[in-house]
Order: structure tokens, then sequence, then C-alpha cells
């Protein structure tokens, strides 16, 4: 296989077309700490932005290797082919990727944690993203397959990326009711029906 159709086929592992699920509501969280704050740091707003694509590409990713391992996606009828289940890409090679992807992320928010003095809570957010995004597919109890998939989508898609976003650029966490969590609701069933 060439250099070019391996590149295409990583491409397309990331799932470019859902990337939207990621950016979509770190952008609105941004707006919304833009309203409250009257100013946001571009360097703490990028950040977020790569955490949260570095998350999702990396959750694509142990899907791809997992969904194959567990066999889901070997008699796949509908959407596009997965890269391992279509030989594109070796089992090994997926897996070592999508761990060394949420890796990164993971660092990304470390910086991100310090820059912005958040401090604990946002490692917490950190591990439980790693932690979801593998057991998304993987595990004894994958939440994709027990049907808690949609859960994790609306609470990582939307609450996560939308509230921690606010919090990031605010550095205060808003009660039940302020509009981040309000807001982060909608985003999240918004971006489930999407992916």
């Amino acid at each position: 296989m060439s250099a070019t159709a391996k590149g295409a086929a990583w491409l397309a592992a990331t799932r470019p077309r859902t990337l939207v699920a990621s950016l979509s509501p770190v952008a609105i969280g941004a707006g919304l700490a833009y309203r409250d704050v009257g100013e946001v740091s571009e360097v703490l707003v990028g950040l977020c932005l790569a955490f949260a694509v570095f998350m999702q590409v990396g959750a694509n990713f142990a899907n791809d290797y997992y969904d194959h391992a567990k066999g889901a996606d070997d008699d796949r009828k509908l959407g596009p082919a997965r890269a391992v289940a279509s030989g594109i890409i070796s089992a090994l090679t997926m897996r070592v990727a999508s761990y060394l992807t949420l890796a990164f992320g993971f660092v990304l928010g470390l910086f991100l944690m310090k820059l912005s003095g958040t401090g604990w809570p946002l490692l917490v957010v950190g591990v439980a993203s790693v932690v979801c995004a593998v057991g998304y597919t993987a595990g004894p109890f994958p939440f994709a397959y027990i049907g808690l998939g949609d859960l994790f989508v609306v609470l990582f898609f939307g609450f996560v990326a939308t509230g921690v976003t606010h919090y990031v650029l605010v550095a205060q966490v808003g009660s039940e009711w302020t509009p981040e969590w309000w807001v982060g609701l909608a985003v999240g069933l918004v971006i489930n029906n999407l992916l």
C-alpha cells in the first residue's frame, strides 16, 4: 500500500466528519465564558479544543480496534469501512495509536491544568476522559454494548466539554442552574444524534 493510501486510511480512521462533536461544545463553552467575563485566553481555548479533538480521535481509534477485536465490525453492512476490520491498518498498530493519541491528549490536559490554575478537578476530568474513551467499546462492560453509549456521549460531548471549557476559562464552577450546564445538555443531545 502506498504512503498516500496509508495516510488516507489514517485520516479516515480519525472520522473527520464527526470531529464537530468535539469542536462545537468547546466553542460554545468558550462563547459562554466570553459572555460571562468579557475576555478569554486564546491559548486556553486552543488547548481545550486540542484536548477534545485528541480525546475523540483516540476514542475513535480505540473503537476501531476494540469493535474489531469483539467481532462487531467484521460483518458491517452500513457506514464507512473500518480500518482494522478491512485490513488496511493492523490491529496492533491501531491499538498503539489509540493509546498514544489518548496519552498525548492527556498531556495536553495536564498542560491546560497548569496554565489555567484549575488544579485537581481537571485531572479527574482527564483521567475519566481517557478511561471512558477506551471503556466505550473495551472491557467486560463496554458502554456502547450495554445501553450506556448514549449517556456517555451526552455526558462527555455535552456537559463535560461545554462545562469544563467554561470552568477553565472563568475558573469557577457554576451551579446546576447556570447556562453552561443547560446548554451542555442541549449540545450533548444534538451530538448524540450526530454520532
